[in-house]
């Protein structure tokens, strides 16, 4: 892609074609130099980046674009834009491949497809060369205007078209005389400057607007302004455009021309102005854009533009040249000559103004990085050696002091700092004739030694054996300066036998009690922001001679000494000859230094030190948890911290592992250890977080365990919208959406209180419901009652739920059995009334009783009326009937029971009605003898019933003269009281009569005259029993039973109430289903389902209720079966040492929520099952104490109320090696190779340990021949480092860190080493506040 910016003219664009995940490259070649282009695709402007590269030449005229990884997506036009200029071209990108190669992800490739490629830095090296011919012409212009010294020559041109218009053009030149000689008339004429005086040129606009520009013979332009006027004498049509484009790149490339070019700039700076106009000519529209100006001889001013200036030469045309006069004294200053291009238009005006451009920068400042107490100096060349300049630092002028020193020469002016300091740090800049250029002075402070501590520190220090050597280091530079001290490569860190101390301005080294193996290069670095410095010196530790042993040992002597004393005891009297001593007694965690002495009959030999202390270790203690209350279950608000610390006692230190439901715990939880206690801690719990958490402690003396339940759970939120259904009269069932709660908290369970309209208190109807209703019993017809349920879990109780009103009346309907008739004989017939209803007359207040005889079969359904409105759903009357003889007991007469009642008896072959009339009257109590026993007895209630037997008694009273009055329920009267008393009494009581015989009964009023006649009740009265609340009599009544599904379930449960008693059974709360058989007696009710089923399964309660109250029972039945075994069993091991077992669930866990699992294992070296956990309610566990090297068998249970099913076998656990026969070759005898590499069985895991505690590290290796054993921290070995304790029991390799600090951080890194071979392992540390 090449584009040519100075003209419109932009060649054709090219098409690019890359494969996919191929680079593709765009170039293009500009005609003028720039420092950046606009690259654009789809509108976006493309940034260097990952994606796209975009870079120039060093001559600014190449600018190319590369595009990694060509997609699809990359595909489009890409254009470089420069100014109002642009050139495009298509990049095409082709999918690579066939199907088979669908959805695969393609090579990257690393070839680069590009257009057409042409030479392009030939063609900017032409182009480079034709600007400077240009620029060359331009100069040599300039200077023979220079040398001429004076203009010649003075014309002035008239046009034929305007009269009184001129415009003077004063100067030499053969051009303008040529023009002169083509115009028709001269209406003016300037004479001609003097020569000597200095020349400039002035072109004035004709029409007197006051545009006046100034060119001098050197060049130089004071003002610039270039104005183009086409005038149509047909339309006088003119318009104007700006060459915003032009200056756009003249801007840019500002300081980028060599000196040559710096005259050319001049042209394009400084508020240069292009107007251009566009008129239409004969039907044709002329265009002139961006007009550039180039001095190409002496007297010639060429403007270039979009069009070639042939193709709108006009045929006529008329240059107006007028002479500008400027005063100064008494001397004129120069004429201006201007020369002019032909046009095509019937009339051209051609206005231009020039300026003076004055100094220029040949070369400006450069940024500078200095060092403190050095020089720096800033420098710049000028155009002109003539012009004075000002230096500024952050914006104030600089002036010549002790610090600055500014000097000048010919036009090269400089500015020297003599001792930088970091104030001298800033912009810098310089300016001249109102020219400026900028520059930044950094100075630095690196850090530094001084030269005489530098020279001593370089020296070695010899020291011997066990003694210490320092190494001490002085330095400057900016603070803060970090130290770094290195041996060998290694840095150094605070321990036991180094110390590192750093003050300012010095850092110093202290190695104490050196070995041999310290021998090496010693070195400190030094760093800050400003860099970085070295020093090296050389330790060297002599150590003791030694005389050569002539003979062999034959015992040895072992020493110690502890870390703190001076004297060295034995610890054998007698020599032995092991290489391997116990030494009992030492005070445990303590330091001591050991030593070896050999003997044999010479003596005994120099002692032998250990490189490094030694640790005594306490015997092993096996975990014992020491904490007095450990809490087996918590329960937190979400939000708050769960923290659980378990105190144990062991030795050696164990290793410790938190588990979650038999699972690793996360990363969100926090585990902290010490020497005799472990935290959990989870900072902000949340409900996922509950769980059994459980502690495995665990070292070489054995293990132990401890499990916490952990609720994570909230204030539960209300249960949802509450209804409320009447499904059996006189009750009413609650129901209610569940709190959100319920699927997070399984705890969770609901509490039902009821408010009565007739009182003001709330009372719980029901606690710990786990469902989602219940049925409220005793609901008195006619009030009304508000229910609230509220939710209730583990940290407390959620706001009520409100119930709508309770108090709509509904229609109560009998609850009928059919009881089947028999087809030998038929008894049936319409209901008749043998004993009709009789007239009742009742006082206010009190008791009615209305009774009558029907008969009928089948047993008819009797209905009560008063004035034809059911009463059998009113709760203001007791409807009975027993045996065909039925009651209605009005318990409060009043006015509003007056009225015919009438009673129907209905069945499937007839209907019969009989009724009467209820009186009620008020109470009256007079003294006289009543005149009929209605007046008497007005305030009479009668509620018990006499039958004929007391007429006898009252003809025996009469004898005696004792009147026998009788009143039911308010008082009892004897014969004694009857005689005594002065008004006869109001009620009495018969006893001793016949269970629910009938009984006529009679009164006779008596006084001092004698007896009055007797009067009898309108019917007979029942002799009613005494009332008897329901009560259970089954001496064992069973709360739950478990039934095999098929089974007949049977429920019998006796009773004693008088009267007899409604009942109802419910299950769950709710009436049973037809499928369920309800058999009632005198004294007990049985509920039997013939073929039980698992939807079965339920609470059944039976309800009993009569007048004198009800009594209620509940048992839970489980239909169930013997569950079917659980499913495919599988093995992981996720802890070594522990089996996780898995098994599918059992296909009758849906059905059953108390079914669970068992667990047994069977050992290799056992005989026997041992079952390793029950009642497991989820489908995996984990097992123990796994020996490595064992065959292991699970089986997996399932258990329910009826009882266990058939075992699920595991596979194998154990790896099984295919054990080929020995065999025995005579006489050749092959012994068995059990040598093996080092390998890690159990690597090393990941630490988080809090600053100041201990952390262990533990792994296993096997490996034949024993393998060495090296820890490194940060590749640094830490096998002699007192500050760690290293073990390696039977391949356990463990490091024991005693306190936990920030220097310890880092990665460790365990190495196995033997004949055949090395194992590595590594883990990382990370300390926690």
């Amino acid at each position: 892609m090449h584009a040519d910016f100075s003209g419109p003219k932009v060649k054709q664009a090219l098409e690019i074609k890359a494969q996919e995940r191929e680079d593709a490259l765009f170039e293009c070649v500009l005609t003028h130099p720039l420092r950046r282009i606009t690259w654009l695709h789809k509108g976006n402007i493309l940034e260097d980046g990952d994606k796209y590269s975009i870079c120039v030449s060093e001559h600014k005229l190449i600018h190319r674009l590369l595009i990694r990884d060509c997609k699809q997506l990359d595909k489009g036009i890409y254009s470089a834009v420069a100014g109002m200029k642009s050139c495009s071209a298509w990049l095409v990108v082709e999918a690579e491949g066939g199907p088979t190669s669908a959805g695969k992800r393609k090579p990257r490739k690393t070839t680069v497809a590009a257009g057409v490629r042409a030479d392009l830095e030939k063609v900017a090296k032409e182009q480079q060369l034709k600007n400077q011919k240009e620029m060359e012409k331009i100069l040599a212009a300039v200077k023979a205007r220079h040398e001429a010294g004076q203009l010649e020559g003075e014309r002035t041109l008239t046009s034929s078209k305007r009269d009184g218009e001129t415009t003077a053009v004063t100067g030499p030149g053969k051009n303008l005389e040529a023009v002169g000689n083509n115009l028709d008339t001269a209406k003016t004429s300037v004479p001609t400057e003097p020569v000597g005086s200095k020349e400039k040129t002035t072109i004035t606009n004709s029409k007197g607007d006051g545009t006046v520009s100034t060119l001098d013979v050197s060049g130089c332009v004071t003002k610039t302004a270039v104005q183009v006027t086409v005038d149509d004498p047909m339309k006088k049509k003119y318009a104007m455009s700006s060459q915003a484009d032009f200056d756009k790149v003249a801007d840019a490339n500002e300081g980028e021309y060599s000196e040559k070019n710096e005259d050319f700039s001049r042209y394009k700076r400084h508020g240069q102005e292009t107007k251009h106009r566009i008129t239409e000519f004969n039907n044709k529209s002329i265009h002139i854009d961006q007009i550039q100006m180039f001095t190409t001889s002496q007297n010639e001013v060429t403007l270039s533009g979009e069009k070639d200036s042939e193709a709108v030469r006009h045929s006529e045309h008329t240059i107006k040249a007028q002479r500008t006069h400027h005063t100064t004294g008494k001397k004129q200053q120069g004429s201006t000559v201007c020369s002019a291009w032909k046009c095509s238009a019937s009339t051209c005006k051609v206005f231009c103004h020039f300026s003076n451009p004055g100094v220029q920068f040949i070369c400006g400042l450069s940024g500078v990085n200095a060092m403190v107490e050095e020089t720096a100096e800033l420098t710049c060349k000028l155009s002109s050696e003539n012009c004075e300049g000002a230096w500024f630092r952050d914006g104030k002028k600089i002036l010549p002091d002790d610090n600055f020193t500014i000097t000048k020469d010919g036009a090269i002016h400089k500015l020297v700092i003599i001792k930088c300091k970091e104030e001298h740090s800033g912009k810098y800049r310089f300016e001249a004739d109102d020219r400026k250029t900028e520059a930044i002075i950094n100075v630095q402070d690196p850090p530094r030694f001084d030269p005489e501590d530098l020279s001593s520190f370089t020296e070695p220090v010899t020291v011997k054996a066990g003694q210490s050597a320092i190494f001490k280091m002085h330095f400057l530079g900016h603070e803060p300066i970090k130290s770094q001290w290195y041996r060998e490569g290694e840095e150094l860190q605070d321990d036991n036998n180094t110390k590192i101390e750093t003050s300012a301005g010095q850092s110093l080294l202290l190695l104490t009690r050196c070995q041999r193996k310290n021998t090496g290069a010693i070195k400190i670095k030094l760093k800050n922001k400003h860099g970085y410095t070295e020093a090296i010196s050389h330790l060297i530790v002599l150590g003791e001679e030694k005389p050569e042993i002539q003979d062999e040992a034959k015992g040895y002597f072992v020493k110690i000494q502890q870390a703190d004393c001076i004297e060295w005891s034995c610890c054998n009297s007698t020599a032995i000859i092991t290489t391997s001593f116990t030494v009992k007694g030492l005070k445990s965690m303590d330091m001591y230094w050991v030593r070896v002495i050999a003997a044999n009959d010479g003596g005994k030999g120099a002692p032998e030190e250990l490189a490094n202390y030694v640790l005594a270790m306490p015997s092993p203690v096996r975990p014992k948890f020491t904490s007095p209350k450990m809490k087996s279950f918590m329960v937190v608000r979400a939000g708050n911290t769960v923290r659980i610390t378990i105190n144990f006692e062991a030795s050696p230190w164990p290793d410790i592992i938190w588990l979650k439901d038999n699972v690793p715990v996360t990363k969100r939880v926090t585990i902290s250890n010490s020497d005799s206690s472990s935290q959990l801690l989870i900072p902000s719990s949340e409900r996922l977080d509950s769980g059994i958490y459980s502690i495995l402690v665990k070292n070489l003396a054995g293990q132990e365990t401890f499990s916490t339940e952990v609720r994570v759970t909230d204030d539960p939120k209300p249960p949802g919208p509450v209804e409320l259904v009447e499904n059996v009269p006189g009750t009413v069932t609650v129901m209610w959406e569940p709190s959100p709660d319920e699927k997070w908290d399984d705890r969770l369970h609901y509490t039902v209180s009821k408010l009565d309209s007739t009182k003001c208190t709330w009372t719980t109807v029901a606690d710990r419901l786990f469902n989602n209703k219940f049925t409220v019993c005793n609901i008195m017809h006619g009030r009304e009652c508000h229910f609230r349920v509220y939710a209730k879990n583990d940290m407390g109780i959620s706001a009520p739920s409100e119930s709508p009103t309770w108090g709509i009346k509904k229609n109560k309907e009998r609850f009928m059995v059919s009881i089947p008739t028999r087809q030998d004989c038929d008894l049936r017939c319409a209901p008749t009334f043998i004993v009709p209803l009789k007239l009742h007359t009742a006082p206010k207040g009190y008791e009615c009783c209305m009774s009558c005889a029907v008969k009928g079969n089948p047993k008819p359904r009797i209905t009560w009326h008063r004035n034809h409105i059911s009463l059998n759903t009113s709760t203001n009357y007791y409807i009975s009937n027993t045996c065909g003889v039925c009651s209605m007991l009005i318990l409060h007469v009043g006015p509003k029971d007056t009225g015919q009642y009438t009673i129907t008896a209905e069945s499937v072959l007839g209907q019969a009605e009989c009724s009467t009339v209820l009186s009620v009257t008020d109470v009256e109590c007079t003294t006289e003898a009543p005149t009929s026993l209605t007046q008497h007895y007005s305030c009479v209630s009668l509620q018990q019933y006499i039958s004929e037997s007391l007429e006898s008694r009252l003809n025996a009273l009469e004898e005696s003269h004792v009147l026998a009055q009788k009143q039911v329920g308010m008082a009892l009267a004897t014969a004694e009281q009857l005689k005594t008393s002065d008004l006869p009494a109001q009620s009495f009581t018969v006893k001793g009569l016949k269970s629910m015989d009938m009984y006529w009964v009679r009164v006779i009023a008596a006084n001092d005259g004698g007896k009055g006649a007797p009067e009898e009740l309108a019917n007979y009265v029942l002799a009613m029993p005494s009332p008897v609340r329901p009560k259970f009599t089954s001496p064992k009544m069973k709360s739950f039973m478990v039934v095999r599904a098929g089974n007949t379930v049977r429920i019998t449960i006796n009773f004693e109430a008088s009267p007899w008693p409604d009942i109802i059974w419910l299950k769950d709360n709710v009436p049973v289903t037809k499928r369920v058989t309800i058999s009632n007696s005198d004294s007990s009710s049985q509920l039997l389902i013939p073929s039980s089923e698992r939807l079965d399964s339920g609470i059944y309660s039976i309800l009993v209720k009569n007048l004198a109250g009800q009594e209620t029972f509940s048992t839970e039945v489980r239909v169930t079966d013997y569950p079917k075994p659980p499913g495919l069993v599988e093995l992981v091991e996720n802890v070594p040492g522990t089996v996780t077992v898995m098994w599918e669930p059992s296909p009758d866990e849906k059905w059953d929520d108390r079914l669970h699992y068992t667990v047994s294992k069977l050992d290799s070296t056992k005989c026997t099952w041992t079952t390793v956990a029950d009642r497991l309610f989820n489908n995996k566990f984990t097992v123990c104490n796994i020996m490595h090297g064992r065959e292991c068998h699970f089986r997996v249970y399932a258990k329910n109320d009826m009882g266990i099913s058939a075992p699920s076998e595991s596979p194998t656990w154990g790896i099984k090696k295919n054990k080929e026969r020995f065999m025995v070759s005579i006489p050749t005898r092959q012994d068995c190779d059990l040598r093996c590499a080092p390998t890690f069985i159990v690597p090393l895991k990941l630490h988080t340990a809090p600053k100041g505690y201990e952390c262990c590290m533990s792994c296993a290796v096997k490996g034949n021949p024993k393998p060495r054993i090296t820890w490194h921290r940060n590749h640094i070995s830490l096998n002699t480092s007192t500050n760690y304790y290293i073990s390696n029991t039977c391949g356990v390799c463990s490091m024991l860190i005693l306190h936990v600090g920030p220097k310890d951080t880092g990665q460790y890194t365990i190495t196995a080493e033997n004949v055949l071979g090395q194992a590595e392992c590594s883990t990382v540390l990370s300390i926690t506040e």
